[in-house]
Parts: structure tokens; sequence; C-alpha cells
């Protein structure tokens, strides 16, 4: 996901999470993104220089700067979603799962205010942002607390909501001062 300058993403192939930063220039792109293992630690810090197409997406060749990593291109379809008109209509609502009896979820109040957590003891407190129209695009902060988060803080990022066979589900990467998250939630 990329929006306003700031990039997050996952790959399975390489097993790795991506935040960062990039500016444009005409259809011109160029940046640098902090790489994490899934699930674990921080490993290299990544320039990009590439080109974005409006219509398909964007390509894009990335070196190390630091830290473990090799060079390479990548290429970024657009999303046939996209240009989803969000409304808060459209987003407020619940969203979680379940898997081992352990429950995360959330909820998306009107006014874009998030709460929830786990069963355990995680609570999320944040804010969702819709900032264009027909963008399918949101920009989130939460702060977590409790013994059972993975790690307590404060994290931001970028959402989508997506349409997986006419049930919404909510996507999100956001990152913290250690660690990045991307995770699926279905509307409950």
């Amino acid at each position: 996901m990329a929006y306003d300058g700031v990039i997050k993403g996952l790959s399975f192939d390489a097993g790795a999470l991506y935040e960062g930063t990039y500016t444009t220039s005409g259809n011109n792109f160029e940046g640098m993104v902090d790489a994490w293992e899934i699930g674990g630690s921080w490993f290299a810090l990544f320039s990009l220089d590439g080109e974005i197409d409006e219509d398909s997406g964007l390509e894009a060749d990335f070196e190390p700067i630091e830290g473990a990593g090799g060079t390479g291109s990548l290429s970024v379809e657009r999303a046939s979603d996209s240009d989803r008109n969000l409304t808060w209509t459209l987003v407020s609502g619940t969203y979680g799962y379940e898997i081992d009896g352990h429950l995360f979820q959330f909820t998306i109040s009107v006014d874009g205010s998030l709460e929830g957590g786990d069963s355990i003891d995680c609570s999320i407190e944040g804010e969702v942002d819709i900032p264009e129209e027909n963008l399918n695009i949101m920009e989130l902060t939460a702060e977590t607390t409790g013994t059972s988060c993975l790690e307590e803080g404060t994290y931001s990022g970028l959402a989508t909501l997506q349409d997986d066979a006419g049930a919404d589900v909510f996507t999100f990467a956001a990152s913290g001062p250690d660690s990045i998250y991307v995770d699926a939630l279905p509307r409950r």
C-alpha cells in the first residue's frame, strides 16, 4: 500500500514486511524502505527507484543501503478495487477473527474512532481517517496496551477495505518504533 509519501508492504516470496517513504516527480518515484523478517526483526534499509503507471501500478529497482539484502526489482499491480469509494457508513463496523479460542477484533465507529483488542489482555484504541473520496485507502493510528500485546506502543499505517466474495475485509499495515504488523480482518 502506498499513499501520500508513505509505503507499507508485504512479500511472502521474500518473507519480509516493508515500510518507508517515497517522493514522486511525474511518473518517476524514489524512496527508502526498512525491511523486517515476517515475525522477526529488522534486517535492511533499501533504496527504491522506479516508475509509476496510474492505470497498472509500479515497477522499481531496489538495492540495500544498510544491513543484509540483495539488489533486485519489483512489480506491483494496482488493485482492482483501488477506486472503491469509502464512506463512514461502509467502513464502520466490527472486524475480527478467532484462532484456537483466541479472539482478536476491533470496532470502527462512524466518527473514525477505533476500539478493540484481544480476548486476553491487549487493548487497542485509535483513529481511522478516509483522506480522499473514490480511493480505497485509509490512514490509521493506534495505541496498544496490555500484557498480551506483542508489543505495546503507538502504531501508524495504511489500510484498505477489500471485498472478498461479498464480505468486507479490513486489511492494514501499521508500524511502530520496533515492529510492523500486517493483518486482514473480516467483518463480523
